[in-house]
């Protein structure tokens, strides 16, 4: 299986007819399972009537997957240009998975450790949309469903 990325579809009119073309870039599709992925930016934005924190995540596995780009979304409370996640949320959880500890204020983590690490993930498939409705097959795309652990190289 290649990766893909999904993009809108385009209705192209012509002279002659009128007719349904499928975007050259869709989402990216990729087997699902563990990669390694380093973080190249992060940002919150508001989407889907909430603050979401934005991961953007490279495959770096060597491999036909090499350099697939794939979002991680985490709700989240915009706080004076920065963010709060809520407690118990899932960026907490993945937060002190791959850092183990405790801070002082929600709305004062850093993401440097992250950036300056290996992150090993776990990509799903994302099969429905966000009202629980099936998507045909051609529109499926993959995610980062968790992260699992910080590292400082791949492991041969």
């Amino acid at each position: 299986m290649s990766a893909r990325a999904n993009t809108d579809i385009a209705l192209v009119v012509s002279d002659e007819s009128t007719q349904l073309s499928l975007p050259s870039e869709l989402r990216p599709i990729i087997p699902e399972g563990d990669y390694h992925l380093k973080l190249l930016k992060d940002n919150v934005e508001f989407m889907f009537g909430g603050c979401k924190l934005c991961l953007l995540f490279s495959v770096i596995d060597f491999g036909e997957y090499q350099g697939v780009e794939l979002f991680r979304y985490y709700n989240v409370e915009k706080k004076r240009g920065s963010f709060e996640p809520p407690l118990n949320g899932d960026f907490l959880i993945d937060y002190f998975t791959l850092l183990p500890g405790r801070v002082r204020r929600r709305d004062r983590m850093s993401l440097n450790p992250i950036y300056n690490k290996i992150t090993l993930g776990k990509v799903t498939t994302v099969r429905t949309n966000n009202l629980g409705k099936k998507l045909p097959e051609s529109l499926w795309y993959s995610k980062v469903g968790k992260l699992l652990k910080l590292k400082d190289d791949i492991d041969p």
